[in-house]
């Protein structure tokens, strides 16, 4: 058997992205789901978004059907859909309100967000706000998800990271950072103190 362990080492931006996302690649993109389609159902940049592609980017992120609670969020969505298709390409402060008529949840809220404005508006979960507290060396806290303060700082974090990727194998750079601070944020735990 063989066992994987990961050493630390500094790295500057596109070598971090290069080994997390590779990390997630191997070990964490979904065959059934996987990004190739998550990004063609994006149709960024330029295109309209469509109820079925909505349906599949929500399924996409959840990483299955959704069921009960979790069919609000896109169902609203799709209500709304002229609009969100109107605001492509708009800011955090624009997409933001429309988004909490959707969902009171910051991960589903933000992640409207992200499919209407994929390069301005990263996705916001648990395991990016966790590489995002590492990196920065915060203590981390995983409240400060529900925080719109952290999540306009990891918009800035993001777009200044961003600008140092190389887009790759057609996946654009946000989507590489994505993908490797998933990955990092995943797998990184702090000692115990």
């Amino acid at each position: 058997m063989r066992l994987r362990t990961y050493r630390e080492t500094e790295a500057d931006w596109p070598a971090f992205v290069e080994f997390w996302s590779t990390v997630y690649k191997n070990e964490d993109e979904d065959p059934n789901r996987p990004d190739s389609r998550f990004l063609d159902r994006l149709h960024w940049p330029g295109g309209k978004l469509s109820t079925e592609d909505v349906d599949f980017l929500f399924e996409w992120k959840n990483g299955m059907k959704l069921s009960g609670n979790k069919k609000q969020a896109p169902a609203r969505m799709k209500v709304k859909l002229r609009t969100f298709n109107g605001l492509r390409g708009a800011g955090y402060d624009e997409l933001w309100p429309f988004a909490q008529e959707c969902t009171e949840g910051p991960v589903w809220g933000r992640f409207i967000c992200h499919i209407v404005s994929p390069e301005r508006c990263p996705i916001w979960d648990q395991n990016v706000l966790r590489a995002f507290q590492c990196i920065l060396g915060l203590k981390e806290d995983p409240e400060e998800i529900w925080e719109d303060r952290i999540y306009r700082a990891y918009v800035s974090f993001f777009q200044d990271a961003r600008g140092q990727v190389p887009a790759r194998l057609r996946l654009p750079s946000f989507r590489r950072l994505d993908q490797a601070l998933f990955a990092f944020g995943s797998r990184y735990f702090p000692a115990p103190s």
